[in-house]
């Protein structure tokens, strides 16, 4: 709709600069200064409208209503509707006049104009967040798709997490708005971390199961800091996260599948990749003094001078794994090459851990040997594995010679 009756203010004016079009053009938009373009003034309007540039009467309708000139800004963007009519921003201008005016058939006829003539993101978002507010479900939803499929890459999330906001309010489920969205993956990873951001981690496994699934490359960091979420809850407040969390572990791909339930528990035990010191896999500590290098198939893992001087934690880990444990009995198997260089008594000692249960001391020297450590999980949890350095307390510290480091490969579980 095409607006057929102007206010009486302010006509005048416009009706005489529309009998000087045919001069006018002769001085082109060019004419048009930036403080002119800034400035709200009838000239600059007589001018926007001689020379017919519509984007100018837009400009100076957001000054006039800053000068709460509403009549002046209104004129303004009917006369820019008109100069262009598939200037969305003119529609959307004067939606937005008719709905604060309470005319709200009419702002969404405006609003829907919008809509038909600009197939960009903003006329789609701006229609959707009026029907939502009128609670018209089909007409959010049609809106509401359009912007989730035409939203530009470099779009701010900010902007795109608005639109989930509301899609998740109307939506029956996850699945619901995603299903209805039918955004792609952009709009799931904004979705994803909206719901991670409210704590709806149980809803969001919907989400981050439809990202694991695709494997994406860049989807990767997303999904280990869901998985380590999940983990953390299942440690806190001990939620029922576990079979989530390794479901999505395993949905991504990079590692031979966990099975719990079958006795498979142990990620990367071959080390064929890099540890990445997130979810399941293993972690290497940061701490000083401590380093760790890992070639295919091995791991080389040192406790320097630094880590045994004074101040420095009498016992520290050098590796570690989270498991997803059923109840029961298991042995681990570690193929390890371990150096030590203490001048003390009794240097320090290596053992694998978990819970309370400890192997004995991995023994220095002599080529490669095969640790075994066997360990009994109470109940079905998370429980963490750990390569641990234990050295002897005493009054003074270690001398700076004591030094450690052990090469490890083949690490193996199985249901003892």
């Amino acid at each position: 709709m095409v607006p057929a009756v102007l206010g009486a203010a302010g006509v005048g004016t416009l009706v005489l600069a529309f009998a000087v079009i045919q001069a006018a053009t002769l001085i082109g938009a060019s004419t048009m200064s930036a403080s002119m373009r800034e400035s709200y003034s009838t000239d600059t309007m007589r001018m926007a409208v001689a020379v017919g540039d519509a984007g100018l009467l837009e400009r100076w309708a957001e000054l006039a209503r800053e000068q709460s000139q509403t009549n002046d800004a209104h004129q303004a963007l009917v006369f820019a509707s008109r100069l262009n009519p598939r200037s969305a921003k003119a529609w959307s201008g004067l939606g937005f006049e008719a709905e604060h005016s309470g005319q709200l058939a009419l702002a969404r006829e405006y609003f829907e104009k919008a809509f038909a003539v600009d197939r960009q993101y903003q006329p789609a978002w701006t229609l959707a967040n009026f029907c939502f507010r009128q609670s018209d479900a089909g007409c959010f939803w049609r809106a509401a798709k359009r912007a989730a499929q035409v939203a530009a890459p470099g779009m701010a999330l900010s902007e795109l997490s608005a639109l989930l906001r509301l899609a998740d309010a109307a939506a029956s489920s996850p699945e619901d708005a995603l299903g209805r969205l039918d955004g792609g993956a952009r709009i799931e990873r904004t979705y994803l971390d909206h719901l991670i951001g409210a704590r709806r981690l149980t809803d969001a496994l919907v989400v981050a199961h439809r990202l694991a699934q695709s494997q994406r490359p860049e989807d990767q960091a997303r999904l280990d800091d869901f998985v380590n979420r999940l983990m953390e809850a299942n440690r806190v407040n001990g939620a029922p996260k576990i079979t989530a969390a390794v479901g999505i572990w395993n949905a991504s791909g990079r590692y031979a599948p966990l099975d719990p339930e079958h006795g498979l528990s142990l990620t990367n035990g071959d080390f064929a990749s890099e540890p990445r010191n997130t979810g399941f896999d293993w972690h290497l500590p940061l701490a000083s003094g401590l380093s760790g290098l890992w070639t295919p198939g091995e791991i080389f893992l040192q406790a320097s001078e630094q880590a045994f001087r004074a101040g420095q934690p009498a016992a520290f880990d050098l590796l570690s794994q989270t498991l997803p444990l059923e109840a029961g009995k298991y042995r681990l198997r570690a193929e390890y090459l371990a150096e030590s260089s203490s001048a003390v008594r009794h240097p320090p000692e290596l053992r694998w851990e978990l819970d309370a249960a400890a192997s004995t001391p991995l023994v220095s020297g002599a080529g490669w040997r095969e640790a075994q450590f066997e360990f009994r999980a109470p109940s079905s949890a998370l429980y963490l594995l750990r390569l641990r350095c234990q050295r002897e307390l005493t009054a003074s510290p270690l001398p700076i010679t004591t030094a450690i480091s052990i090469r490890l490969r083949r690490i193996r579980l199985e249901v003892a």
